[in-house]
Parts: structure tokens; C-alpha cells; sequence
């Protein structure tokens, strides 16, 4: 047993907060031990995954520096595939948890800390999961009058997930720190706004912004508190369903399955 990851210690914190008792690396009578038996009803296997910086930080990381060094602004590029290194940690987590299929129902959860480019939006996780989201349109010439009709859905050739792929995950889970009331600093920055919000701002009058909100959080600096969330997506093929009330904190997120359709290629 090894010292417990970032992650691991974060997702401690968050059950001792929500009054859920667990055992760490339970023995289950099977050739691998997940990371967590939390104990709700039904109990609940968990297996934490971090993020560690990766090749593509690096790359970022060094862009920059060169943009910086000629004066010139550096702008994120789309070439990082957003799924890759999700899909590796489900993968990996997968091998952990796969012995309990019908038994417990199983939770990957993810934690990063120490990567900027991972992205771990629910979108995202639901493209890791069902595929790549990919958008439909009709497309004609310019004087055909095709009405605007724009449809998404997920490439299910490289899905995680499917009707009999990985059922032995319940779902995936977004570990991350959360601001509650950042919603304070918003409408602040909104209210004192005098150019239109559509545009961007001139660089006095961001400049001023900046002050006005530096002082708001002086005055109310509960708008840096920070609580610990899980943002739950659901395995929708899954062999034993996660219950809905077992992450169910105020701030905690479940997402079911409402993308539309699958869109084969």
C-alpha cells in the first residue's frame, strides 16, 4: 500500500464531509482490490484516477514561452485529442473494477489537479464514454434555402461504453473543486459593465473592472470559498445501476443520458 494519491485524499475529505463511511482497498475475495467499498446503501466500489502533467503541457508550456520571447500572443490550438487520456484511465480503472459486475455497482472517478490540458467537462466525459460528439448539418448552395438545422450526437466506434462494452461501470465521476458562490462575482462584473456584453471590453475599462472586482471580493471574500463536488455521469448500459442519492450533496451534479441519438460514420 503505497502513499495515497492527491485524488485519494481529496475524495477522503469529500466522504468524511458527506458523512460516508468507506474502507480503503478492500479484500473482496477477488484478484484485484478497488480503491474504495464506500458505505451507502447499496455500498459502492470506487476507483480514483489522477491526472499527472502530460507531453501535450509541455508542448503547451514551451509554446508559450516562445510566443512570449517573439511578443506575440499565444493561443490554445484543437489539436489535443480532448478523450485519449480519459479513455486510458477508464481503461485502467476498468481492470480494477471489472471482478464486481452485478455485484456492487462501480464508480471511476476522475481528479485533475496537475494537467491544464485536460478538459473534464461533461461533455467531454460523455464523448470518452459514447464517442466522439460529432455534429450533423445539411449543407447546399448558397441559393438553396436549406433551413438551419444542425443535430449532434456520438461516433459509437470508439465509444467506451456500449450495450456490451464495460457494463461493469456504473459511471464516471468528475472529483473538483467548486466555487458556490462565484455566481456573486459574476453578476458584479456584469452590473458595472458599461460597454455592450457582447463585446469585449477595452483594455481601461477591463482594467477598472479588474479593480472593482478585487475590492468586491475584499468586501465579500465568501465569494472564494470552495467546496468539493462529484458531477456523477451515468453508465447508461451499465449492469447494476448507480442509485441517484448516493452522491446527492448540495452541490453535487448527477447527469443522465439525454444526447440525442448516435450518429454512425
Amino acid at each position: 500500500m503505497g502513499p495515497k494519491t492527491e485524488g485519494e485524499q481529496v475524495f477522503e475529505a469529500y466522504l468524511a464531509e458527506r458523512g460516508l463511511a468507506f474502507r480503503y482497498e478492500p479484500d473482496l475475495g477477488a484478484q484485484t482490490r478497488p480503491d474504495y467499498l464506500v458505505r451507502s446503501t447499496p455500498e459502492v466500489l470506487c476507483d480514483v484516477k489522477d491526472f499527472e502533467a502530460g507531453e501535450e503541457d509541455e508542448l503547451a508550456r514551451k509554446a508559450r514561452q516562445k510566443a512570449a520571447a517573439q511578443g506575440l500572443e499565444y493561443f490554445e490550438l484543437c489539436g489535443i485529442d480532448p478523450y485519449a487520456r480519459i479513455r486510458s484511465k477508464i481503461r485502467i480503472a476498468r481492470v480494477q473494477l471489472r471482478h464486481f459486475k452485478g455485484r456492487y455497482p462501480t464508480v471511476v472517478v476522475l481528479f485533475n489537479s496537475a494537467s491544464p490540458s485536460i478538459n473534464l467537462m461533461t461533455e467531454v466525459i460523455e464523448g470518452a464514454m459514447y464517442g466522439d460528439l460529432v455534429f450533423r448539418m445539411k449543407i447546399g448552395p448558397p441559393d438553396a434555402n436549406i433551413p438551419t438545422n444542425i443535430t449532434s450526437g456520438h461516433n459509437p466506434q470508439n465509444a467506451m461504453v456500449r450495450p456490451k462494452k464495460n457494463t461493469s461501470i456504473s459511471a464516471v465521476a468528475v472529483l473538483e473543486h467548486f466555487r458556490p458562490n462565484d455566481y456573486l462575482l459574476r453578476a458584479e462584473y456584469t452590473r458595472n459593465r458599461r460597454s455592450d456584453p457582447k463585446s469585449m471590453p477595452s483594455a481601461k475599462e477591463l482594467a477598472e473592472l479588474l479593480e472593482k472586482g478585487e475590492n468586491f471580493i475584499i468586501q465579500h471574500p465568501e465569494v472564494q470559498d470552495t467546496v468539493v463536488r462529484m458531477r456523477v455521469v451515468h453508465n447508461r448500459h451499465a449492469a447494476l445501476a448507480l442509485p441517484n442519492d448516493v452522491f446527492s450533496g448540495p452541490h453535487d451534479i448527477d447527469v443522465q443520458w439525454s444526447t440525442e441519438k448516435a450518429i454512425s460514420r
